[in-house]
């Protein structure tokens, strides 16, 4: 059902087709990470396969050189199903701490439902995701606390191929309409308050453009 939290309006959301060339679209993250280091804000970067996952961890690793350690821990983590029960325990426990050493978590699925870090104030899509219901569930890892977060997802070509990744996903990245309304109508139910009374006009991309426009 769409109401009340579900909807995240403290959530500004970034949908834009972009290279696959994440070193590139991903700069600011790891510029982020190299100049506030352990005051960067928390960062979870979802990504569709471990091999991407490992090639954005060792990148994030390589380019911090020895800003990459933080205490005990790595400043940039990642998280599958690879990687052993403890270790993955070790890291959630660590991530979970508001002073976490860990500021950006690159992750599989893995990473998902039941897992409550209220302070994330960043998600990002490496890729579109293969459906709209997990789009809407991994941006609702960010900002649990109610505090502002942003979500951005970077839809590079190969990942909107309709053989991985559903019509609802494509039609939302390619939409010019306000990407919450469009992406909260797949999961509409009748007698139930319209997304547009209940967020405000600068919920996303879409929604910052059209506020220039007057």
């Amino acid at each position: 059902m769409i109401f009340g939290g579900s909807v995240k309006p403290n959530i500004h959301l970034q949908v834009q087709k972009s290279s696959s060339d994440f070193e590139s679209e991903l700069k600011w993250l790891l510029s982020s990470l190299e100049r506030d280091i352990s005051d960067s804000p928390k960062t979870l970067i979802f990504c569709r396969s471990i091999p991407t996952v490992a090639e954005i961890f060792l990148l994030f690793n390589d380019e911090l050189g020895e800003k990459r350690f933080c205490g005990d821990f790595r400043l940039v983590e990642m998280f599958h199903s690879a990687i052993s029960e403890d270790r993955k325990k070790l890291i959630l426990d660590e991530f979970k701490k508001t002073d976490s050493k860990i500021r950006c978590v690159v992750a599989t699925v893995a990473f998902g439902m039941g897992i409550d870090i209220p302070d994330i104030r960043n998600v990002v899509h490496w890729g579109a995701p293969k459906s709209i219901l997990s789009y809407w569930q991994e941006v609702g890892r960010c900002a649990r606390d109610g505090k502002d977060g942003v979500a951005v997802c970077y839809a590079y070509a190969r990942s909107l191929h309709t053989n991985t990744t559903s019509a609802d996903v494509v039609d939302m990245v390619k939409s010019t309409s306000c990407i919450r309304r469009v992406t909260l109508a797949n999961f509409a139910i009748p007698g139930v308050t319209s997304v547009n009374h209940i967020v405000n006009p600068r919920c996303c991309c879409i929604c910052d453009m059209d506020i220039w426009k007057h």
